[in-house]
């Protein structure tokens, strides 16, 4: 399968309206008969045959702008299509809704739900109507464009990105002489710069050299000031493009570097493990090394733990004890030890009892605020830790000093 989302979902859809996918070869022939029985009928069911992903991308961008039922919107497309080829003095009403439905669920994409029809996902919304967004997009390319900079804005800070990612990365396999990517790394702005390796990471088409570039402004950006949430962005952006090796280097060049943050060189650790077979031993080598030093900060030797214990099992008894240590050390306080035992948990159920019981210490002791986060910890464990939660929380929440939070 394709490495990038945005060739995974093309090749999805291109076998949706291959007429090979199930729900088409079992709906199909059906309609079909049903509708070549009417004058123009044949005529009918071609046009509709044929415009199958122009009524999904239709659906697509009634739904991503206003959320409604999608029924009438088909009702209407079909009655243009039947004008057409001139079959629509012959349908009635609940003819026309019967059909429309019908037509939209040959596609695979939606899902009936008493009178109404919906899309099966909200990404499949998104990557239909992008192809339509894209085709509306001013041509040649233009920074000046309001609809282009509308575009970006949607994509670094505004609502919906995954549309705005999918409307950008299929103009850029449209029109790659116009190199979009290419204009965004030339950008002072980090957070163009940053949307260049996430447009790339899901799929965009750019230049030679385009990946390395983002690589080495990701090196660069490590050491810098920059908000936790926008590295984490360029983390993730660049631990999907791992099979480029200048991504896979600057990943272990940043988790190896002493000059970075240690959380930041966790993460990137994290994302080396996360990334399978081919990374793993070197982001676990620098995990193990944070989970062995007691000198680390405490944040630091749990996100080593967790990771270490949740995706590499031969590692997770190393990772268990260090995280024993924490919640079982007099220096620790009530946060740390409530943290330490929750990554514990994650480990698994062979686990949950051992962190029940520090869990119910926590509870016995600590400030009221640490008691409601602590009853909340054991809340997570389920059944039957939950089950005992409920007199504990009427306790906290009769105290005076309970805040409203």
């Amino acid at each position: 399968l394709p490495a990038r989302r945005y060739q995974l979902y093309q090749k999805y859809f291109e076998y949706l309206f291959s007429g090979r996918d199930e729900a088409f070869i079992d709906q199909w022939p059906r309609l079909q008969q049903r509708l070549t029985v009417l004058p123009h009928g044949a005529a009918l069911a071609a046009a509709l045959h044929d415009g199958r992903l122009s009524l999904a991308e239709s659906l697509a961008v009634r739904w991503v702008e206003s959320g409604a039922d999608l029924a009438g919107a088909a009702v209407t497309w079909l009655g243009r299509r039947a004008e057409e080829v001139g079959a629509s003095p012959r349908f009635q009403p609940f003819d026309m809704r019967d059909t429309a439905l019908a037509v939209a669920m040959t596609t695979g994409l939606f899902v009936q739900q008493g009178d109404g029809v919906f899309f099966l996902h909200q990404s499949f919304a998104e990557h239909l109507a992008a192809q339509v967004y894209a085709r509306q997009l001013p041509r040649p390319f233009s920074a000046a464009s309001e609809t282009w900079l509308g575009w970006f804005d949607r994509a670094v800070t505004g609502d919906m990105p995954n549309l705005a990612h999918s409307v950008l990365t299929t103009y850029t396999w449209t029109y790659p002489d116009d190199n979009v990517i290419g204009w965004l790394e030339r950008q002072p702005s980090v957070l163009y710069r940053l949307l260049a390796g996430q447009l790339m990471a899901y799929g965009a088409a750019s230049v030679p050299g385009a990946v390395d570039g983002f690589c080495a402004a990701f090196r660069e950006w490590a050491g810098l000031p920059l908000s936790p949430d926008l590295l984490a962005k360029a983390t993730a952006a660049v631990a999907q493009l791992l099979d480029q090796a200048s991504a896979s280097t600057a990943l272990l060049e940043v988790a190896s570097d002493p000059s970075v943050a240690l959380e930041r060189r966790l993460t990137c650790a994290e994302a080396l493990v996360n990334a399978g077979p081919r990374y793993a031993d070197q982001g676990v080598g620098i995990l193990l090394q944070a989970l062995a030093d007691q000198r680390r900060e405490w944040s630091a030797r749990i996100l080593a733990a967790r990771v270490v214990g949740r995706l590499v099992s031969e590692h997770r008894v190393r990772a268990a004890t260090a995280l024993r240590e924490l919640f079982s050390s007099a220096n620790s306080d009530a946060h740390v030890r409530r943290e330490a035992v929750v990554a514990l948990s994650g480990f698994g159920q062979e686990y949950y009892e051992e962190a029940a019981t520090t869990l119910r210490e926590l509870i016995a002791s600590g400030s009221t605020y640490e008691q409601g986060r602590s009853i909340q910890a054991l809340q997570g464990l389920g059944s039957p830790y939950s089950e005992e939660t409920g007199p504990l929380w009427q306790r906290v929440l009769a105290r005076p000093e309970a805040r409203m939070s």
